[in-house]
């Protein structure tokens, strides 16, 4: 599966903001930004931290694709 086909992604509830770091934070405003398909995506109940979240909504500023993302 591409990731260019992926349309709704759910990622809630796996502990990712145990290791998020800013990296993590730019590839995925990266990875959304590619995928012009997705339209929803879930990150919710994973202790982002907050710089991580800054560095990943800087990202998706232009991005008028993604419909949702529930944090």
């Amino acid at each position: 599966l591409s990731i260019s086909k992926i349309k709704s992604l759910d990622l809630s509830w796996n502990k990712l903001g145990q290791k998020a770091d800013l990296q993590f934070g730019i590839k995925l405003g990266e990875a959304c930004n590619l995928n012009k398909e997705m339209r929803h995506l879930d990150i919710s109940h994973n202790k982002i931290k907050l710089g991580v979240m800054q560095v990943f909504g800087e990202l998706l500023k232009e991005n008028h694709h993604i419909w949702g993302i529930h944090v």
